[in-house]
């Protein structure tokens, strides 16, 4: 707490501290899940690089968190993520 013999008035600004959690504001997945190898399987419809489909690639920007977050469950499960160590 700051001391009002520095000069600041007591407020609820200087009172009391505010705690955020940095998991809250951090994610630990990127914005998408490219990984710059876009190659589009014609009969799965989906891109080999990532593993969305074409309707997931197109909608992605508009896509909520939570609309997102079954395709990076499936993504995961299916081991198109993390990237690390999958051959291209």
């Amino acid at each position: 707490m700051l001391s009002t013999e520095r000069g600041f008035r007591d407020s609820p600004f200087t009172s009391k501290r505010l705690t955020i959690p940095v998991t809250s504001l951090l994610s630990t997945r990127p914005l998408s899940p490219c990984i710059q190898i876009c190659h589009i399987d014609q009969a799965a419809k989906t891109c080999e690089g990532c593993g969305r489909t074409l309707d997931e690639i197109a909608g992605w920007g508009h896509m909520t968190e939570t609309e997102k977050a079954p395709v990076w469950a499936r993504l995961e499960a299916q081991g198109y993520w993390p990237p690390s160590g999958r051959k291209a």
